[in-house]
């Protein structure tokens, strides 16, 4: 009698577990917000593009226009973005640019400290592109949709 109990309780921590997971997910991706400057040809990026954009990989807009992105290191947010689109840890995406920068690939982005900065930096620079905490007040830019 005793083994099927344990045997039902593991199962419904496990069954726990799984549902915690899912719940967690589904609220990380609601958490953050991919927005840019209100002059921006485009509405919708894809999370590749997202990618090659904060890799440095993609520097131009499809107008030919320069992307200009910044980095909120903001706990959580950064590590939900960073997770969500880049599929890198915060020390992996550092090491990224600090040999993009040591090998003269690339300058490091401006790390910015909170939603505030991030939204006065996409208003002001064409081209821009970030991320901020989901809820932000995003009225003065433009909020992207991701496909």
């Amino acid at each position: 009698m005793r083994d099927h109990s344990k045997l039902r309780f593991s199962i419904m921590i496990g069954f726990l577990l799984v549902f915690l997971a899912l719940c967690e997910t589904s609220v990380l991706a609601s958490d953050t917000i991919i927005v840019g400057n209100k002059n921006l040809s485009v509405s919708t990026l894809s999370k590749e593009t997202i990618q090659k954009i904060f890799l440095g990989e993609q520097t131009t807009w499809e107008d030919g226009s320069k992307i200009k992105f910044a980095y909120l290191q903001v706990d959580p947010t950064d590590k939900i973005f960073l997770r969500e689109y880049m599929y890198y840890t915060n020390i992996r995406y550092i090491r990224h640019w600090r040999s993009q920068v040591f090998s003269g690939k690339g300058e490091m982005p401006p790390m910015l400290q909170s939603d505030a900065e991030m939204l006065k930096f996409i208003q002001d620079n064409n081209g821009s592109i970030g991320f901020v905490t989901g809820g932000a007040d995003t009225g003065s830019v433009k909020t992207l949709t991701v496909k």
